[in-house]
């Protein structure tokens, strides 16, 4: 039972219809506002008044005393005009876009007297104020010095400025808004085009005046949507602001410098806002988490980016509680001392951390935002930052309790004992004296959250069995009406698919189902609930997509696009789970236009070097690669280990796992050579990073056989290939595609020894297990069949090879199409077949 989500498109929609409605309308639209939403009648307060109607965008006004020359500058709130003094003096004269009662022509006087004290060489001073009339009606105006100058943002394009100068000029704004808070005065509407930097080279605020006319956010709003400035401010506005849940307050002030810091550094705004898009795009700033800086652009530095990200908090208590706190770390952030927010940024700790101890440097950062942020990893999809926060300020004392474990944990591992090797995670975790067992929290909720970090630095580690260990035991200690055991069974649900346990999985996602829906029942967090439940959705749609049942796959795909519950996360997941099951149907062409449009997404709205833009560009390679389009496929698998080097370091398991790829497409390009070379470096590395009988290590082991294989080196292949089987074999869970991967790999080695009585019985074994563990569907048992069918034809064996090409060349064909190697290898089987049964 889904329960229907706030629309907020079609909230905004009615308050704008309502605010533009004439008198006869007003009452009915107000009547249908209040049906639907009876918990927000307080925003019907703050609407225009029907009687008080906008001024036309073409008045000019006359003021007795300045002589207006032309329009400047306009704004949510009011417009500007360049006007001259009776002097002839250069001003800046501005009015309100609406007509103003009683009440709040009182409230601008009692402000424009603040702002007129306001003394302060980085604000645009005010010089006179007043009234005039029209149509019989007063109307305020506000008269401040003309500021000659260009937007802040355009003059640091035009002058290429560095990270440390764009800082240094963003502080002296701070300080000046600094001034202003301290004298209780608000912006309320700071962006570049509001900061204006003077022939000297220094930024001045604007704008003072006609950000104060309006406090209320709705009205703010609804002016908004009735003009033509809808990007030129919305787009700095904060959250509180947009939804007016609260009267904003100085904070505001800083999560708007927060967008002019990220966009003066990134050339782009945090949150993208088009304007045919209005009502999208505020629920977009109230939701959605700006991509990360340093993804944009890796030369920002990661205490700089934490600094901006902090800022950009979307509640306010999250944020700097003051300007002074924001510029206290913008200086210590260009005197190098440290940051009070270092705590939020991972790669920022990491950093320091490695100038302290060297130890702790590692190629598996990765697994460090995990312990260090308790937040739940996954490449396609993990919690979104804003919901983990928002839980952990719900659970405070419970997290603080968690920060104290994972802080232990580390302080508690022991650098000594690698003997001046690197320390990684999972020395932290494995070898250090604390025992995780015995000091876990007797609080069940602490432990069972201690259990989720574990659970994932260890998944991130591919230490599959390992997280499994700690997700069974969180559940077991998590109370089952907390959002809490339900987190915990669906990341294990995830890594049971990770470690080939179907059976149990698919059992496990639907208990989980059955009892998701029953605490739907209980009427709270909803939407948290039904996105778990299409999390598990997606789990079964990939449970199915392994047992080759492709089409109860896409089914349960399909009907998750619609779902209103979807994250973007999701939204990628699903996707990419269909690009999957395309390309394994021989859909090449579906699922490289669908991961195309994945990259392209990401890219934008996380950056090319985000994780999960990253992952997509290697599904994007595999894809091209197996339509033989290998020059492609290197490209990109060349941009994704540079990615990952830059991410992760040079031999992290995820840029060994991307330097794999590349090589296996070195061999589909016939470049063994080169396949050999990078093989030879890369299993010893991978051995040190994830073990010998690493699942990850044994695949290795077979790619190394296949490029020894190919540049003439048999027995060593053969040797390597054994190896593969033996240690796979011997695993708690044996991959049957491995398996019969492996064995296929040495009966490839045996034929070209013409050892075909040892061939035949390899493929005597493996091709019916292939068929029935693996599905007919499976390239790989098309693959398996038609060498199977190469030494039937050898062996004499003709009725037999018939069979198998009958089966096995139309399957090639459908996969690889007519011009790869192998259908060309098979169609020669095919005709020599035609050849030897002719008459």
């Amino acid at each position: 039972m889904q329960s229907e989500p706030f629309d907020i498109n079609n909230f905004y929609s009615r308050l704008q219809a309502i605010s533009h409605a004439d008198a006869t309308q007003r009452p009915v639209l107000i009547e249908e506002f209040i049906q639907h939403y009876p918990d927000k009648t307080e925003w019907l307060a703050s609407l225009p008044d029907s009687q008080s109607p906008s001024l036309d965008a073409s008045f000019v006004p006359e003021i007795p005393g300045y002589k207006l020359i032309k329009l400047i500058g306009r704004g949510a709130n009011g417009r500007v005009f360049l006007a001259t003094d009776q002097s002839g003096q250069q001003c800046a004269v501005k009015i309100p876009n609406m007509w103003l009662n009683d009440d709040q022509l009182s409230r601008f006087h009692h402000e424009v007297r603040v702002l007129s004290r306001l003394d302060h060489p980085n604000i645009a001073r005010v010089k006179d104020f007043g009234e005039f009339v029209v149509t019989d009606q007063k109307l305020p105006f506000l008269v401040m010095d003309y500021i000659s100058g260009t937007a802040i943002d355009e003059y640091i394009r035009q002058k290429a400025l560095s990270h440390t100068a764009i800082v240094e000029m963003s502080i002296s704004v701070l300080d000046a808004l600094k001034y202003a808070h301290q004298k209780s005065v608000i912006h309320r509407d700071i962006k570049p085009d509001n900061i204006l930097v003077n022939e000297q080279g220094q930024p001045i605020l604007l704008d003072f005046g006609i950000a104060t006319l309006g406090a209320e956010a709705t009205q703010m709003l609804t002016q908004l949507t009735g003009t033509g400035d809808i990007v030129g401010t919305l787009g700095y506005m904060s959250p509180e602001q947009i939804t007016g849940s609260d009267k904003s307050d100085l904070r505001s002030d800083i999560y708007a410098m927060g967008v002019v810091l990220y966009q003066l550094l990134s050339g782009r705004l945090p949150i993208k806002v088009e304007a045919n898009q209005f009502f999208s795009a505020v629920h977009a700033i109230i939701n959605q988490t700006p991509a990360s800086l340093v993804s944009l652009d890796d030369k920002i530095d990661d205490g700089l980016a934490a600094i901006v990200h902090h800022a950009l908090e979307k509640k306010p208590q999250q944020r700097y509680q003051s300007v002074s706190e924001l510029m206290n770390d913008l200086t210590a952030w260009l005197n190098h001392e440290p940051l009070s927010v270092a705590h939020l940024s991972s790669w920022y700790w990491l950093k320091q951390a490695a100038r302290k101890n060297k130890a702790l440097v590692t190629g598996t950062a990765l697994a460090f935002i995990g312990l260090l942020t308790g937040l739940v990893f996954a490449v396609s999809f993990g919690l979104k930052e804003q919901q983990a926060r928002t839980y952990a300020e719900q659970k405070a004392e419970s997290n603080r309790q968690v920060v104290a474990f994972v802080n232990d944990l580390f302080l508690n591992a022991n650098p000594g004992h690698t003997l001046g090797e690197t320390l990684t995670v999972k020395q932290v975790l494995q070898g250090s004296r604390y025992d995780i067992n015995q000091s876990l929290s007797s609080e069940p909720l602490v432990a069972a959250q201690i259990r989720l970090i574990l659970g994932n630095a260890y998944e991130s580690l591919d230490m599959i069995n390992e997280a499994i260990q700690h997700y069974d035991k969180g559940i077991e200690q998590a109370p089952k009406d907390e959002l809490l055991y339900f987190q915990l069974g669906i990341q294990q649900v995830v890594a049971l698919g990770r470690a080939s346990r179907p059976q149990q999985q698919l059992a496990n996602i639907d208990q989980y189902n059955r009892e998701l829906n029953e605490y739907l029942k209980k009427g709270v967090n909803e939407y948290e609930a039904n996105q778990l439940i299409n999390r598990l959705e997606i789990e079964k749609a990939g449970h199915y997509a392994v047992i080759s049942q492709h089409e109860k796959a896409m089914v349960i795909l399909n009907q998750l696009l619609e779902s209103p519950y979807n994250s973007t996360q999701m939204k990628i997941a699903i996707e990419k789970n269909m690009g999957y099951i395309e390309r394994n149907t021989g859909q090449f062409q579906l699922a490289e236009k669908r991961f195309e449009s994945l990259v392209t997404d990401t890219t934008g709205t996380l950056g090319s070097l985000h994780p999960v833009t990253l992952d997509l560009k290697q599904e994007l390679a595999l894809t091209l690669r197996m339509q033989n389009r290998i020059d492609e496929a290197l490209t990109l698998y060349d941009q994704v280990v540079r990615g990952m080097e830059k991410n992760y370091g040079d031999n992290s398991i995820s840029t060994l796992l991307a330097k794999i790829n590349k090589a296996t497409a070195f061999m589909y390009a016939g470049d063994f050579e080169q396949a050999d070379i990078m093989t030879s470096s890369l299993l010893p590395a991978m051995i040190e990073q994830a073990g010998s009988s690493h699942r990850y290590t044994v695949i290795l082991r077979n790619i190394r056989a296949g490029a020894l294989q190919n540049v003439g080196k048999l027995d060593d292949a053969l040797s390597l290939y054994q190896e593969a089987i033996d240690i796979d074999k011997n695993s708690v869970e044996p991959d049957v595609h491995n398996q019969i991967n492996f064995a296929h790999n040495m009966a490839t080695i045996y034929f070209k020894q013409k050892r075909y009585d040892q061939v035949n019985e390899i493929y005597e074994r493996i091709h019916p297990k292939c068929q029935k563990d693996l599905g007919v569907d499976q390239p790989l048992c098309a693959i398996v069949a038609d060498a199977y069918a190469a030494v039937a034809i050898e062996l004499g064996h003709i009725e037999q090879a018939e069979e198998l090409l009958a089966y096995s060349n139309p399957a090639l064909i459908k996969i690889f199409g007519v011009d790869h190697p192998r259908v060309k290898s098979s169609n020669e089987r095919k005709a020599l077949m035609t050849e030897a049964t002719a008459p």
